[in-house]
């Protein structure tokens, strides 16, 4: 083999740059670029136009909030622990009740407080959304019993079934 000839393989193995950007297709005239930045442009405004209506339908249409209602029971220092659970008959025990409306619209509300299917306080509320009813309720059982059963119920108005309950048991001794 001769020098020449290897130097000629060479060349034959390594395409000239312009050749490869090229692969034999025209470059596309100022006529052809002024439509394809033409159709860019409409794909662009499209994309763009199809962003500010989706934020539009989302301000506008926000995700739901879930609707409910709290319902508590609090011992009498306003914490969820020492609750009048162990009383002598004759002995009052203090229970702070809470109801907060987060159905989105105003609610009536009937609460009933019982003591062995004994009802010993009912009473109507009317909350805002976001409202709070917040109350001490003070009772004084009378009979001596064990695991007494204090029920906390809290109806929608005009609705014979409880929408939420909340139960007490407690022991009453004798004097």
């Amino acid at each position: 083999m001769s020098l020449q000839k290897i130097e000629s393989s060479r060349r034959a193995k390594h395409a000239h740059p312009s050749s490869l950007l090229s692969h034999g297709k025209k470059r596309a005239g100022p006529k052809e670029e002024a439509e394809t930045n033409k159709l860019l442009t409409y794909v662009l405004f499209a994309l763009l136009f199809l962003c500010v209506a989706a934020a539009i339908y989302i301000v506008l249409n926000p995700p739901k909030v879930e609707k409910y209602t709290e319902f508590y029971i609090l011992g009498p220092e306003e914490k969820e622990y020492n609750y009048p659970i162990s009383l002598k008959t004759g002995e009052s025990g203090t229970i702070v009740i809470g109801v907060e409306n987060k159905e989105q619209e105003p609610m009536e509300y009937v609460l009933r407080v019982r003591l062995d299917n004994v009802t010993l306080q009912e009473k109507d509320l009317l909350l805002k959304d976001g409202q709070t009813y917040k109350a001490r309720f003070t009772f004084t059982p009378h009979t001596a019993g064990e695991k007494r059963n204090m029920e906390f119920l809290l109806y929608r108005k005009g609705y014979s079934a409880p929408y939420k309950s909340l139960q007490l048991l407690v022991d009453v001794k004798e004097e």
